[in-house]
């Protein structure tokens, strides 16, 4: 669908309300994907350079320490943490952020030494390994060696149905047979990584994973 058939759409109405000034994330992302202006256009230029100091990046980054870490409530909880880590940076990256931001690099840098040696953060939790190889993919950083090492897992973690499943319980966890099935927010959280990763979107795995919500009809 092109920016001229979006146009046709939306109605004159919605679309001046969706580029209003004083939501650049808003206006940047219905310039680039309803209107399929590129970066070239001022237009987008000038949305793109307002996101950084915006109101909501603002109050994004208050919660941030200047190591990069965050002051949640939940700091000595590495489960809550992560579940808030991921949701933080996956928001700074739908709001147009990325890699030229130092907030944005301090916070990864600060993410990527809570990394593993297999890839994994915290007991393989697919909906977060999902949200991560996501947000760091739009961010930036897709040829870290570190998302390259999530990028690994995520694939060879797919279960025997096409799924996801974290380790939090043993008997449904990666290495789980039949007939316990794969949990479907992990698969999808994942199935969002897939669509965001060019190497990813090429694999085996990607098939499987599609098929995996397509054999159901999209019903579960």
């Amino acid at each position: 669908m092109t920016g001229s058939d979006t146009a046709m759409i939306i109605s004159e109405q919605n679309l001046a309300w969706l580029l209003e000034d004083d939501e650049p994330s808003v206006q940047y992302r219905t310039l680039t994907e309803l209107l399929d202006l590129g970066a070239e256009d001022a237009r987008v230029r000038r949305a793109l350079g307002r996101i950084p100091d915006s109101p909501a990046v603002d109050l994004l980054f208050s919660a941030m320490a200047p190591d990069g870490s965050w002051r949640y409530a939940y700091r000595d909880q590495i489960n809550r943490y992560l579940k808030y880590l991921s949701a933080t940076l996956s928001y700074a990256a739908e709001i147009g952020l990325g890699a030229e931001d130092e907030r944005v690099t301090k916070a990864v840098h600060h993410l990527f030494g809570m990394q593993q040696l297999d890839g994994d953060f915290h007991r393989h939790y697919s909906c977060y390994n999902g949200l991560l190889l996501r947000a760091l993919n739009r961010l930036g950083f897709a040829e870290a060696g570190e998302t390259c090492r999530l990028r690994q897992l995520v694939r060879q973690s797919i279960r025997h149905d096409g799924g996801y499943h974290c380790d939090l319980r043993p008997k449904r966890g990666r290495g789980a047979s039949p007939p316990h099935k794969s949990c479907i927010k992990g698969s999808l959280k994942s199935l969002l990584a897939f669509s965001e990763d060019a190497e990813l979107s090429q694999t085996e795995e990607c098939e499987r994973l599609a098929n995996y919500f397509l054999r159901r009809h999209l019903l579960f």
